[in-house]
């Protein structure tokens, strides 16, 4: 049996003596499966993400990717490894074009090494294309709706070669249009074996788009289970600790017998 696609085990993070990853247990197990990751706001998971992408280092535990362990030291150690993170506020520049955005970390070249815009454009249309956006890579980015940005970001993805695609929070400032194609995008990608992890406080796309479902709270994993053994009050109850206070009346306010 081939090794989960990655494994995050015994995973433990603090920042000034507060813990807010406590003994973190996640797997992504098959190439193209979409894994969702749920929790309340603060529960963690943008630091779990931020680990993964090189950003946070870990205090302890371990990762691993397709087996082998995986200990990036910086966002380009996981770029190389093939780990993209779409955060929900895009990283793109907004005054430069698509193309020039997609080979910020290095666009195609001459020989002679020097910057060659024609092969950066080229390249830049077939990323472009592999994500639905048929538009001149020329185009400045501030020019293109939300939609078409998130779509861009995709696309610098996959002209990286990223084997995984982190999404957090998606579809925050999407059309419902610009979601549906979001959607087709995922699935495509899904199909051509590039595994995600789905982040969402919309427990009904997570439903919809994934195969498996993690659940964080409180820094901890309280649970993952294939999306078939999952509801959205399942999920709920999980992310939720539900405290009942018992009110003991005072004396003369009770019922007399």
């Amino acid at each position: 049996m081939d090794a989960p696609v990655l494994m995050l085990k015994q995973l433990n993070k603090s920042f000034s003596g507060v813990q807010v990853l406590k003994d973190i247990n996640l797997t992504l197990r098959n190439r193209g499966s979409i894994l969702g990751l749920v929790g309340e706001n603060g529960a963690g998971k943008s630091t779990m993400m931020n680990i993964l992408g090189g950003i946070l280092e870990r205090d302890s535990g371990e990762m691993l990717l397709d087996g082998e362990p995986f200990n990036p030291r910086s966002a380009v150690d996981a770029d190389q490894a093939g780990i993209a993170l779409i955060h929900q506020e895009l990283n793109l520049f907004l005054n430069m074009s698509l193309a020039e955005n997609l080979y910020l970390n290095g666009a195609p070249g001459t020989r002679l090494g020097l910057l060659s815009y024609r092969a950066m454009n080229s390249e830049a249309r077939k990323a472009l294309q592999r994500v639905g956006i048929d538009i001149s890579p020329a185009t400045r980015m501030e020019s293109l709706s939300m939609g078409l940005r998130q779509m861009a970001e995709i696309a610098k993805a996959l002209s990286r070669n990223a084997r995984i695609v982190v999404f957090d929070e998606p579809t925050t400032s999407l059309s419902n249009i610009e979601k549906k194609q979001l959607f087709g995008i995922i699935k495509e990608l899904s199909g051509g074996g590039i595994s995600m992890i789905y982040i969402s406080h919309t427990l009904d796309d997570v439903l919809e788009l994934c195969d498996e479902v993690a659940v964080i709270r409180d820094g901890s994993i309280v649970g993952q289970s294939p999306i078939a053994e999952m509801n959205k009050a399942k999920m709920i109850s999980m992310m939720i600790i539900v405290v009942i206070i018992a009110v003991q009346l005072p004396q003369n306010h009770r019922k007399k017998s």
